[in-house]
């Protein structure tokens, strides 16, 4: 832990000492007050961002004739080395083209829908930073004969 006393007309402040590209600082700016040190306000921030070191773990849930949902796990804060900014799903059946779609960081789990069904897809999920993605697992899901949902779970093994 460092820290740097500034004047209090200062509005920012470059701090170089031990900072390492790539990893996630807590930044915390205390107001000192004559009668003693006000609460801070606090903010998280990287000095250069990368692409995260791992992709995240993806695996299927409930699954009908038409619609799979996917979820994947966290990527735990010193892999992801930067600001986690989207998910993109890419998924395919044997004969289709890769389709993608792209969903809300703050959600780690997408409803593929428009299936078809009793077919085999290839999913997989990419985490993007302002630097760059990587891709996490692949799963393999097979859509249902009729329609009702099936809670699943699936392993996430395969190369895509």
């Amino acid at each position: 832990m460092t820290w740097k006393k500034v004047a209090a007309d200062i509005t920012s402040c470059v701090l170089q000492e031990n900072i390492e590209p790539m990893k996630r600082y807590s930044i915390s700016v205390f107001p000192l007050l004559p009668n003693g040190v006000a609460s801070p306000i606090s903010t998280e921030a990287y000095s250069k961002q990368g692409a995260p070191l791992i992709g995240p773990k993806v695996s299927g849930n409930y699954i009908s004739k038409s619609q799979a949902e996917v979820i994947w796990e966290k990527i735990p804060i010193n892999k992801c080395q930067g600001f986690i900014r989207n998910y993109t799903i890419f998924y395919s059946d044997k004969l289709g083209p890769v389709r993608y779609v792209m969903s809300d960081v703050a959600e780690r789990k997408y409803t593929l829908t428009g299936l078809l069904a009793a077919t085999d897809y290839m999913v997989k999920v990419m985490a993007t930073t302002d630097a760059g993605g990587t891709n996490g697992s692949v799963v393999n899901l097979t859509t249902k004969k009729s329609g009702k949902y099936q809670l699943v779970n699936v392993p996430n093994n395969q190369q895509f």
